[in-house]
């Protein structure tokens, strides 16, 4: 199999049917990030391409539905990046230190560059209740019931089917990876 080796940014976007007249702005990855320098670039839709194929990369959902595409690595091998941390490390900057990135509309196929700011867990919480887009589309009242029967004894799977969600939904919620700042 040939690999097919650009010369230009240009040309390499010319190989993946990009026209410029529909007003999405193309940027190189930052190699601060780890990919192989100069390889790949994002454009503000969300769409990642790859400079040495001239292909743009088709993204997969993972387990929760955010949008993959496989790359590869500075240090070696092809491994699954999410869409919407390459477009934010792009157009945003570098991810400071404990934050997370929300989508402001709650959609993880939605990686446009508007659409994606920096914050902290509390926010991406508070915006998952706000958006009813919470686990199960669970609510206050469902955790401290989850809670509620756990402190009771009762067992994880019966308090899922309960509930109405998953039991590792209810382990995350009891260890305090989800809801945690609820009290």
């Amino acid at each position: 199999m040939t690999m097919n080796y650009y010369n230009s940014i240009e040309e390499a976007l010319e190989g993946a049917f990009f026209d410029g007249s529909s007003g999405e702005e193309w940027r190189l990855v930052p190699d601060w990030y780890g990919l192989r320098s100069g390889q790949y670039m994002v454009s503000d839709w969300g769409r990642v391409i790859n400079l040495r194929s001239g292909h743009i990369l088709t993204p997969s959902p993972n387990g929760c539905g955010y949008m993959h595409v496989s790359v590869m690595h500075a240090y070696g091998g092809v491994y699954p990046e999410p869409v919407h941390a390459l477009v934010a490390a792009t157009y945003i900057g570098q991810r400071p230190e404990g934050a997370v990135i929300r989508h402001l509309d709650g959609r993880p196929t939605d990686n446009t560059a508007s659409n994606l700011c920096y914050g902290c867990r509390a926010e991406n919480a508070q915006d998952a209740l706000l958006q009813r887009r919470c686990p199960q589309q669970m609510d206050p009242e469902a955790v401290q019931a989850i809670r509620r029967m756990d402190a009771a004894g009762m067992p994880v799977r019966m308090i899922a089917e309960r509930i109405g969600c998953s039991t590792p939904a209810v382990y995350n919620i009891l260890a305090g990876r989800r809801w945690g700042w609820l009290s």
